[in-house]
């Protein structure tokens, strides 16, 4: 069958359009498809690496921020006893007693506990109790305070802490004086956290008084340094023989 000229011109018309719509359809449509991605993969990094630049700068100075914390939190301890066993205790408070002749009757100190120190952000305010005396004494050394329920605090303080506690409980009897010397002391002694929560006088008019005194001794322990530790751990990984 001969085809006529018009006839020709449609066929290779037709076959252009093929040839033209496969090469969209397998390989420029494809490509597109491929470079779509790729530009989107490509935003994904830039996001992330930025991301990161933006955590590094922000994180350049992090090993000095946890050197500062690491001090002041060992400051902060100082004015507080480390963790004791209850003879040590016994001890303690019966040293005290007897630095300011108090005699001491049936000393009962509780099991290991432990008690809540709330540390509060708040404007600061007058101690109204021995608590408070302590965190008003660590506010003034420039660390976050650590107050009960009434507020002497320093801002950007967030709580509560858990902290190991004794209850320790005794009759006494001595001098209105030297009761009142006691006390005095425990709030001037470089360890402060030797609180008295409940004190009880039977006649305060008595030539010797007597009574009840309940006290808690809040304990914090030391902490190590944090580089240090990690130094160490360091140090025995390339002492230790590869296998």
């Amino acid at each position: 069958m001969k085809m006529s000229y018009r006839d020709k011109v449609i066929l290779i018309v037709l076959l252009v359009i093929l040839v033209w719509a496969i090469g969209i359809m397998y390989f420029i449509k494809p490509k597109f498809e491929s470079l779509d991605r790729a530009n989107k993969e490509y935003d994904s990094v830039v996001a992330t690496l930025k991301k990161k630049e933006a955590q590094v700068e922000e994180e350049k100075d992090l090993k000095e921020r946890v050197q500062t914390a690491y001090e002041h939190v060992n400051k902060l301890t100082e004015i507080f006893y480390e963790k004791m066993k209850t003879d040590d205790v016994s001890t303690l408070v019966d040293t005290l007693l007897d630095a300011d002749n108090i005699v001491n009757d049936g000393l009962t100190i509780s099991s290991y506990g432990s008690t809540t120190l709330d540390l509060i952000n708040s404007t600061p305010m007058e101690a109204t109790t021995e608590v408070d005396k302590i965190a008003q004494r660590s506010a003034q050394l420039g660390q976050p305070a650590l107050p009960p329920s009434t507020s002497v605090s320093v801002e950007g303080a967030t709580g509560p802490v858990v902290v190991p506690a004794y209850t320790v409980s005794f009759g006494f009897e001595c001098k209105f004086e030297d009761l009142k010397a006691f006390f005095d002391h425990l709030l001037e002694a470089d360890k402060c956290s030797l609180v008295v929560t409940d004190c009880t006088i039977d006649d305060v008019n008595a030539e010797k008084v007597t009574g009840n005194i309940t006290m808690v001794l809040i304990m914090m322990p030391k902490y190590s340094d944090p580089f240090a530790a990690d130094e160490a751990a360091k140090k025995a990984a390339e002492e230790t023989p590869a296998e």
